[in-house]
């Protein structure tokens, strides 16, 4: 069972237990926390976080870290098949004296990182390696994740998005479908081993790190310039802007795009939009209309008259709005007596439209309206019947609507009628 995250003090106390399962419940603002020191280091062989960690969409915020040594980023030394998925650090400012230094992680071998992003971040070391999601990155499988407007400040082994990649062992190693977009401090740099995407790729014993479908802003990395000869490909702005950009993507569940670069959809926390038909059903009752004589050898007339099934609709979509109405033309009942003093009766039975709307945006907006028109009865005898004394009557129910919300139920009830909505 994963232990749950929500407060800095509890972040920082995964420290503790660098093996278990935790899972944020929530963004977390570290601003008030100050110095924040790195989750895991390997300042000793226990000293690693092995354990899985998911954000559940939510962010690391305002964190500050400036450390005196190596291995240094939110997570400081990740190993040993660990995993962190679905998490964002934001608005980070990392920095050490030592080597080793990235926004999410520092140093991670043997891992899976998944979902993951860094945003608005400073990530600097006086010495080398640095980038701006993971700094070293070895034989790991990195997958849909990004930076964005971050800055990398390191002498050598700079990388926008990893700053030292290699493979060991015939281990599988890639890095895919993620993109970076940032800048290197070039007043600092003492060599050319820097990139757009990833500063320095190590071919150790032959075994090369995969990249594929990985992309990098050239307009804002200043240059066309990158480590990878496969696998990593300059764009200009306008083109990160493009879904056709990125090949292989998944826009349907993993990604979003609009109009500027891509975004992972975990991480957004709002009711998607969209559009969902239901039917429903309203049926009206019949209304009787009841014609009697008083005269004992007179009949009793009764005419029905029934008003077939309305279809509704109710249609949620981006602002959630739910309609119905219903309308019913009018509707004519003729009685004609059959014995020698002929009389006629005619009711007529009249119901306006029936219409409700209900309309939910950020701040819910609940309007209802119905009504119903005139109902008409009418008797006509055709000559005088001087000994009977005929009359016509319509009973009407009361009509109620209600409108109710989780579930959104709405009805109409006309003697008596209904027209139910759920959602």
């Amino acid at each position: 069972m994963a232990t749950l995250i929500s407060t800095p003090q509890e972040l920082d106390n995964i420290r503790n237990n660098l093996s278990a399962t935790y899972e944020l419940t929530n963004d977390i603002d570290m601003s008030g926390w100050g110095n924040f020191q790195p989750i895991g280091n390997y300042i000793t062989s226990s000293d690693v976080f092995t354990g899985h960690f998911d954000g559940k969409g939510y962010k690391i915020t305002n964190l500050t870290i400036n450390y005196t040594g190596n291995r240094v980023g939110l997570f400081g030394a990740v190993m040993n098949g660990a995993e962190i998925k679905n998490l964002g650090v934001e608005n980070a400012n990392v920095s050490t004296d030592g080597v080793i230094v990235g926004a999410l992680v520092g140093y991670g071998k043997n891992i899976t990182i998944s979902n993951c992003f860094g945003k608005n971040c400073s990530v600097k070391t006086n010495t080398h390696t640095a980038g701006g999601l993971i700094g070293y990155s070895d034989t790991n499988s990195i997958t849909d994740c990004f930076v964005s407007n971050v800055n990398i400040d390191s002498p050598q082994r700079n990388g926008v998005f990893v700053g030292f990649a290699q493979s060991n062992n015939n281990a599988t190693y890639n890095i895919s479908n993620s993109y970076a977009v940032g800048t290197i401090n070039h007043n600092t740099l003492t060599n050319t081993d820097y990139g757009g995407f990833v500063g320095v790729i190590n071919k150790n014993s032959g075994y090369v790190p995969q990249f594929t479908n990985c992309y990098y802003d050239s307009n804002v990395f200043g240059e066309q310039k990158d480590s990878a000869t496969s696998g990593v490909i300059p764009r200009t702005t306008e083109e990160m802007k493009t879904q056709s950009s990125y090949t292989g993507w998944d826009f349907t569940d993993i990604w979003a795009i609009n109009n500027d670069y891509p975004t992972l959809r975990v991480f957004d926390h709002s009711v998607p939009p969209q559009t969902v038909t239901q039917n429903v059903s309203s049926f009206i009752s019949p209304i009787t209309s009841n014609v009697q004589a008083i005269h004992p050898n007179r009949s009793i007339i009764n005419v029905v008259s029934d008003v077939s099934r309305i279809d509704s609709k109710a249609i949620r979509g981006a602002n959630t709005s739910k309609y119905t109405k219903s309308f019913i033309l009018p509707f004519y009942g003729d009685i004609q007596a059959n014995n020698k003093r002929v009389f006629m009766q005619e009711v007529s039975s009249y119901l306006a439209s029936l219409s409700s709307s209900v309309t939910t945006q950020k701040q819910a907006i609940h309007s209802l309206i119905s009504f119903v028109g005139h109902i008409n009865g009418k008797s006509v005898s055709i000559f005088p019947m001087p000994e009977i004394n005929a009359y016509s009557y319509f009973i009407t129910n009361p009509t109620n609507t209600g409108v109710r919300f989780d579930p959104t139920n709405v009805f109409f009830k006309e003697n008596p009628s209904f027209m139910e909505v759920k959602e």
